[in-house]
């Protein structure tokens, strides 16, 4: 089979699922840009991560055989962890450090992305190697448990960003988690593929879990100082000893229709909401104008930064 038709029959499927899964979700340009480029990157990062693979176990399993044990430390060790950490290379080095994050579910969806484009050059990879009858079942199972881990570490670094928990604990235990699910699933599929099933609606559940809810990371529970780390500014920590009311009547509404404007796509609106939210002391909207600190976009981050600074100190007056 043609290397270029085969490259395409793997790649269709591929799309299909970034657009259902995170394109639908998201329709500013600028977002869909990156989506992307990660998704390309994705498909980058598969070969290394297969030559490290196959080239380490190769030479494990030629001196040792492949011995039960021995095989479930490499895919807990080796496999999990490298295939994730390539992954989390990508969102770390095009959207961690590039203020690509507005939305807890951001880090999710552009995990995704990442992980999709990983599983549609190990597709191409497999129906290269074994035929394209292996696509009928790689296309969909593939693709989303290579999804469901990713999004483990994707909601962990959101959660970085955007409620300044102390980002290597929290980074670390999202990779370590999405390592090891993807390890143990790796290993239980060896010895059994009757599990590849289970797993498949398990990590169904699981990504749907990451997208609509914000779980506090284990790290930060066992340790509460993790929440707030050093040089996070004495507003914040004094934010969390006294809180702005959660409002009511006329001023909810004005409330509501403020974060409406924060969360929306558009730069201006974005900025229009800041405003708004500038005259307002509300709980929703101190959170809000928090997280609009760390969008994409210099302006409303100056912006938030601005606003953010005012709620503070009247917070300060309230001590």
């Amino acid at each position: 089979m043609n290397s270029a038709l085969t490259f395409v029959l793997a790649l269709v499927p591929g799309l299909c699922w970034l657009f259902f899964l995170t394109w639908r979700s998201r329709r500013d340009l600028p977002f869909r840009k990156t989506l992307l480029k990660v998704f390309a990157l994705g498909m980058v990062v598969c070969i290394p991560a297969g030559y490290f693979n196959v080239t380490l176990m190769g030479a494990l399993f030629g001196v040792v055989g492949p011995h039960p044990l021995l095989l479930l430390m490499m895919f807990l060790f080796v496999v999990g962890p490298v295939e994730e950490g390539l992954k989390f290379l990508i969102l770390y080095s095009e959207v961690y450090t590039k203020w690509q994050i507005r939305r807890a579910e951001d880090g999710v969806l552009l995990a995704t992305a990442s992980a999709l484009g990983f599983a549609t050059f190990e597709n191409f990879d497999y129906a290269q190697k074994l035929g394209l009858h292996v696509l009928l079942t790689r296309a969909w199972a593939c693709a989303l448990l290579h999804v469901g881990f990713s999004a483990i570490f994707g909601h962990y670094m959101a959660l970085a960003k955007l409620r300044r928990y102390n980002a290597a604990a929290c980074i670390g235990e999202g990779l370590f988690l999405a390592a090891m699910l993807h390890g143990t699933y790796d290993f239980s599929v060896s010895t059994n593929a009757q599990v590849m099933y289970p797993f498949v609606a398990a990590t169904l559940v699981l990504y749907w879990m990451l997208r609509h809810f914000d779980w506090k990371p284990l790290s930060v529970r066992l340790v509460p100082a993790l929440e707030d780390p050093g040089g996070t500014g004495e507003g914040l920590q004094l934010f969390r000893r006294t809180r702005f009311p959660r409002t009511k009547g006329r001023e909810r509404t004005l409330a509501d229709s403020a974060i409406a404007e924060m969360d929306a796509d558009e730069t201006q609106r974005r900025l229009d909401g800041l405003s708004q939210a500038a005259g307002l002391h509300d709980s929703a909207i101190y959170d809000k104008v928090e997280d609009l600190t760390h969008d994409p976009v210099a302006e409303v981050r100056a912006l938030a930064d601005e606003v953010l600074a005012a709620m503070q100190e009247r917070l300060r007056g309230k001590r």
